[in-house]
């Protein structure tokens, strides 16, 4: 297999559906899409493990993923999103908190959490504003917000 290859799935999950694309034994991202996107599925063996493990995880919070990544990001970026995987499931931080951990703004920590090509699998719905749930996705509306929400419900995370 080349390594330019690439398993693109479109899925439907109980939070709504997911692009999720990987290059057959790294994930590589995954994407909230419009629930009129049509449904795409694979018979890739990595792929249905990557849906295996979400389904896993919307079943029981938790559930610990060890979906391998191959994901791309600046190098604090990169530090940022490992820093959103020690945030233990039921766990909060608010983006003040996270900034002074990683000696930067708490509006980096937003742009680089806004920036994940893995949401959920690295858990940047965790990250909070100090008064209220903030963004998410890019949204601070209710959209993804209300996703946000569900997810952080589902951990039974103190909000």
């Amino acid at each position: 297999m080349s390594h330019l290859e690439k398993y693109t799935i479109v899925h439907d999950f109980v939070i709504g559906r997911l692009s999720i694309t990987s290059n057959g034994h790294q994930l590589t991202s995954v994407s909230y899409v419009d629930n009129n996107t049509p449904l795409c599925a694979t018979s890739n063996r990595f792929t249905k493990t990557i849906i295996g493990q979400l389904d896993n995880y919307f079943s029981s919070s938790d559930w610990a993923f060890t979906i391998p990544m191959k994901v791309y990001g600046t190098p604090f970026q990169q530090r940022l999103w490992k820093h959103l995987q020690t945030i233990p499931t039921g766990k909060t931080q608010t983006y003040q908190e996270v900034a002074q951990q990683l000696e930067t703004s708490p509006r980096a920590v937003g742009g680089a959490c806004r920036a994940n090509p893995v949401p959920i699998i690295v858990p940047c719905h965790r990250v909070l504003a100090k008064s209220g749930l903030g963004g998410y996705d890019g949204d601070w509306g209710s959209g993804k917000v209300n996703i946000k929400q569900w997810l952080l419900n589902h951990e039974q995370a103190l909000v």
